[in-house]
């Protein structure tokens, strides 16, 4: 009993003391992290979604790869055939664990985005929709973020935070938005 109260107490203390970010949030200060400049890139070129998918479908991440797969073919232009690049799973389909977080899965993750991950499948556009009727304006702006449209997600931040300047989850996410959209 004494060893477990030892562990719990040495893991405690050597956790960084960041109360401004909750314990779900994905910490990376990792400058060299290359996910920050591919989101960098696809934020600011639709032609470089397709690096950022690669790099999700390396390490496995397949709800982010999802969802920059159907950002893809949603800014693909509409030709006759078939739509580019084949079939991909929906975001929350079951798998296997073991892809470590990613910066994008801060917003694409089933405690942020509940209904993405639910066995019926609702679509980032269909969520989108919803939440824009209802005025949330943080939700809304985290899934804008998980669609990779930050530009759009950071007006809505600016408002919520406006609203709720106390919201640690909304500034730290706010933070990253202006990361992606304005480098470091």
């Amino acid at each position: 009993m004494r060893w477990i109260a030892t562990v719990a107490l040495a893991v405690a203390c050597s956790a960084p003391a960041n109360r401004d970010v909750p314990a779900n949030t994905v910490q990376d200060t990792d400058d060299t992290n290359p996910e920050w400049s591919l989101l960098e890139n696809a934020a600011r070129d639709p032609a470089a979604l397709g690096p950022l998918a690669e790099y999700y479908q390396q390490r496995g991440a397949w709800d982010e790869y999802s969802a920059v797969r159907s950002e893809m073919l949603e800014r693909a232009p509409v030709k006759p055939g078939l739509a580019p690049g084949g079939p991909f799973p929906r975001i929350g389909l079951p798998h296997e664990p073991g892809a470590a977080r990613t910066i994008l899965s801060r917003w694409l993750d089933p405690a942020i985005l509940p209904e993405l991950f639910e066995p019926t499948q609702v679509t980032q556009r269909e969520l989108e929709a919803r939440l824009h009727a209802r005025g949330d304006d943080a939700r809304l702006a985290d899934v804008l973020c998980s669609r990779l449209h930050f530009a759009e997600a950071a007006a809505l931040y600016e408002r919520a935070l406006a609203r709720d300047p106390d919201a640690p989850r909304l500034r730290a996410r706010a933070r990253d938005v202006q990361r992606i959209l304005h480098g470091r």
